[in-house]
């Protein structure tokens, strides 16, 4: 066992520990090729991060091996140590593991989970310790000095991780609800913005199948502006107005406070000399990332627009926040991609994209599936929120109790 390690400013009965004094490290090696299998000989074989579900949270097996070499036991943590390093997560089954895995098998006399979420609390310090510039890895004696504090007793490093096991229950159950919400919204869309409200006869059209009440246009039919952002080159300016692309656009929202840029007055001015943007116009990413779509709500702030970025205002018999949902459907964006064009950057010309056919339905039936769909998007809006609360709750309480800064016995 390697030497302890003194250091001041922890709680009485804590002390700073080392990973391969509380846990066996195991590094994975992959087994020869030629006993790889889909046919489920043997046992299931992973080699790294992409063998995962997202964040870390379920195997995803591809093939087994018949030839097992390292083996990971369940409830061993599963620590990624080949590009990227220090990813996390139980193992669940009884797995072989590969170069870019190691298994972490904590001692009886210590909280698995304890670990688990110190070594969670550290893994930007972990990031530092890899090496390699195109291909980061991190080696057995490195990990096996992985420090964190830890309080002796194994009662309080098992109530610690019952507190944080409680906040990821939370997360989990709320990111179920969300996506749960997602796909609800999602058949609603195809159903509403095709189908309607309460309509028995149907025809076929260019869009496809629509209500007989329906008609299909060009989108430059039912809009008075199709415009895409500035193309000028502009310099920066450290007090100005903000200059939007396509990554100020995310999940329907316009995001001010992203770091974009900005530019001078004047140049704002001289852009918008022949136009205004104004609220319940839409924008709509038409250059390099295609599709994203956001209704302005506010425009008590303004800001102006990238090439990338269309601008389109409906005319008034046409009500933005339906059409706002329109664009966002999977059956409109099949369409905007089909009209893509490029080699080295894609985009969608103005042009082509006035040429897109859309369904024309009366302004009360727009409402009515703009309301029901908006209803779906607050609650999908107010979990998300939830979300964000809880892990910024487990954040804090990973910090202050992992550092013994608060004592739960």
């Amino acid at each position: 066992m390697e030497n302890k390690i003194i250091q001041k400013n922890i709680p009485n009965g804590w002390e700073v520990e080392k990973l391969g004094n509380v846990a066996e490290v195991i590094m994975g090696q992959s087994p020869s090729s030629r006993s790889y299998n889909q046919n489920s000989i043997g046992l299931p074989f992973i080699q790294g991060k992409s063998d995962f579900s997202k964040n870390m949270k379920n195997i995803v097996i591809r093939q087994w091996t018949s030839e097992p070499t390292k083996i990971s036991e369940i409830g061993d943590i599963l620590f990624t140590v080949r590009a990227p390093v220090g990813e996390l997560s139980i193992n669940t089954e009884k797995i072989c593991i590969g170069r870019g895995i190691s298994a972490i098998r904590v001692n009886k006399n210590f909280s698995r989970d304890y670990i688990y979420y110190s070594l969670l609390n550290i893994e930007d310090d972990i990031n530092k310790k890899a090496q390699g510039s195109t291909f980061t890895a991190i080696n057995r004696e490195d990990v096996k000095k992985i420090e964190f504090t830890i309080p002796l007793n194994k009662s309080e490093q098992e109530k610690i991780a019952e507190i944080l096991s409680k906040v990821d229950e939370d997360i989990e159950k709320t990111k179920d609800i969300i996506e749960e919400t997602e796909k609800l919204k999602n058949g609603l869309m195809q159903e509403l913005l095709t189908k309607g409200i309460g309509h028995t006869k149907f025809k076929k059209t260019k869009s496809g199948e629509i209500p007989e009440a329906w008609e299909v246009c060009k989108l430059s039919e039912i809009t008075d502006l199709i415009k895409d952002g500035t193309h000028g080159t502009h310099k920066n300016y450290q007090n100005g107005v903000p200059l939007l692309s396509a990554k100020d656009i995310i999940n329907g929202e316009i995001t001010l406070n992203n770091n974009p840029r900005l530019i001078s007055e004047s140049d704002f001015n001289l852009i918008h000399r022949g136009y205004q943007i104004k609220e319940k116009d839409i924008l709509l990413t038409v250059v390099g990332t295609i599709g994203r779509v956001s209704l302005i709500k506010d425009y008590t702030k303004k800001f102006t627009v990238q090439r990338s970025v269309a601008i389109l205002r409906f005319k008034k018999e046409f009500y933005p926040e339906f059409y706002y949902q329109y664009l966002s459907s999977s059956f409109f964006q099949k369409l905007l991609l089909e009209k893509a064009r490029g080699a080295a950057q894609v985009g969608v010309y103005l042009a082509s994209l006035g040429e897109i056919f859309v369904n024309k339905l009366p302004i009360k039936e727009q409402k009515e599936i703009a309301e029901i769909l908006s209803s779906v998007d607050e609650k999908i809006s107010v979990n998300k929120k939830l979300k964000e609360k809880l892990t910024q709750l487990k954040k804090g309480l990973m910090s202050d109790l992992l550092s013994g800064k608060i004592r739960v016995i």
